[in-house]
């Protein structure tokens, strides 16, 4: 085992953050305004989700030890991300348009669902794809990095398929799935 290589299976970057080995398999488990991101084959818990109602739409991210690691809310097409560090970023939502500009809706009642979603990390620039099965594929300068599925069942999959995303982002990029899957959400009242 080389010296950048640790027990948990992990190298770090060049810039000192800890990446997961590539094809790692998550299970992401729905509990009552809450996520919990498992390894497999263990249960290994690498982080939380916990749904917070005040203050607008929010997901507050936490590693296994409950420590608060970043916080993504929505603001209108805007999803903000603060992490624990002070550092933040934002992103807006991506809807297909047609050759005038217009937003394409499937339905008279439902709003456009989003498509994409970019932002830079500083491994480079990650866009969030939403395909109309409601699967996403995250991308890492062009090249898949993680593919997330099942996203409409309470038991979610998440499989990484390369080493260049830290695991303090795998948090972040699930909350910022979970807010497109959601906003074309119709809300009865």
């Amino acid at each position: 085992m080389s010296d950048d290589m640790i027990s948990t299976g992990t190298r770090k970057t060049p810039g000192g953050a800890d990446t997961a080995a590539a094809c790692m398999e998550i299970t992401v488990k729905s509990h009552l305004n809450r996520f919990e991101l498992c390894a497999e084959p263990g249960t290994q818990l690498l982080a939380q989700i916990q749904r917070r109602f005040h203050g607008g739409k929010r997901l507050e991210i936490s590693d296994a030890g409950k420590k608060l690691t970043a916080c993504v809310h929505q603001e209108q097409e805007t999803l903000i991300v603060t992490k624990d560090s002070g550092e933040s970023f934002s992103a807006s939502l991506e809807y297909r348009e047609d050759a005038e500009g217009s937003r394409i809706q499937k339905s008279l009642v439902r709003p456009p669902m989003p498509e994409k979603l970019r932002f830079q990390i500083p491994q480079g620039e990650l866009i969030l794809v939403q395909t109309e099965q409601r699967n996403f594929e995250i991308y890492l300068d062009g090249r898949k990095v993680i593919e997330m599925s099942h996203m409409l069942r309470r038991t979610k999959k998440i499989r990484i398929l390369s080493d260049m995303i830290p695991k303090d982002y795998y948090g972040i990029v699930f909350a910022m799935a979970i807010f497109m899957l959601h906003d074309d959400d119709i809300e009865i009242v």
